[in-house]
């Protein structure tokens, strides 16, 4: 556990009350949920940069055949349509 007024690492030994904690740092103290946060594992494998990379597609951009087919949405999903007078 990672003692944030502190700034030091440290281990929980028991639960004292609802949100209390008794933590073994150089000493034994007594701190709240809120100033005890959970380290990242240590032991986690990481992924192996020397993997192969996939081959990229050799497929060409499939191109509209005109403006007028051509259907622009918003990152939500909404169709965006052009004004009527930049339509010729």
């Amino acid at each position: 556990m990672w003692i944030t007024d502190q700034k030091t690492e440290g281990s929980v030994n028991k639960e004292t009350a609802e949100r209390s904690y008794l933590v073994t740092t150089k000493g034994t103290i007594r701190r709240n949920r809120k100033h005890l946060t959970a380290l990242p594992d240590t032991n986690v494998a990481m992924p192996d940069t020397n993997a192969e990379l996939k081959p990229q597609s050799t497929e060409s951009p499939k191109t509209v055949a005109s403006e007028a087919e051509k259907i622009v949405t918003t990152r939500s999903g909404r169709t965006v349509r052009m004004p009527e007078r930049y339509k010729d």
